[in-house]
């Protein structure tokens, strides 16, 4: 799910599920984006609808159905859209120097497994190696379950962002009046 510049690895993830199974349900969300089509030349969905070309293309399989929405969705539509499919997959390009992806945080809140690729971007999993697709293959991740993702739903429980947030606001404070 998310926006459809070409470095997020669509293609190379319908090739992947294309290579590993004879029979499955390729679910896309790529919503149109006002500030990815502007500098697409403008044309409203160009990179949504220029994937979805590239999808339909590559699945050829027939036993591979492909399924594409392009609504944006608010963020508890997104997370229960990710809470339906078997695994949700992400297989980004290297882009060193890039920022943390938020895509992976929405796959988090929806409670199932997740494949990443090591890129630069999910750096905050390198230390989850049973999660990318560079160490299994994706019915391997899809057999060992959300193990190896459930110390993260400790680690970013409301509970402990709250008491984060409280500690950085008591730290302000106290320079603050000091």
């Amino acid at each position: 799910q998310g926006f459809a510049p070409p470095h997020k690895g669509i293609i190379r993830l319908a090739n992947k599920v294309q290579e590993e199974f004879d029979e499955a349900v390729f679910r896309v969300h790529i919503p149109f984006g006002y500030y990815e089509d502007l500098f697409n030349g403008g044309r409203q969905g160009s990179f949504a609808l220029q994937r979805a070309a590239e999808i339909r293309q590559t699945i050829t399989k027939p036993g591979i159905d492909v399924e594409i929405s392009h609504d944006l969705l608010e963020t508890d539509e997104v997370v229960d859209w990710l809470a339906h499919n078997t695994i949700n997959c992400y297989f980004y390009d290297y882009l060193e120097g890039c920022g943390i992806a938020s895509s992976p945080d929405y796959a988090l809140a929806a409670r199932r497994p997740i494949a990443l690729t090591k890129s630069f971007q999910f750096r905050n999993f390198w230390d989850t190696p049973d999660i990318f697709i560079e160490n299994k293959s994706i019915k391997e991740i899809i057999a060992q379950g959300t193990a190896p993702i459930e110390k993260f739903w400790s680690m970013y429980s409301e509970e402990v962002v709250n008491a984060d947030y409280t500690r950085i606001l008591n730290t302000v404070i106290a320079k603050h009046n000091a």
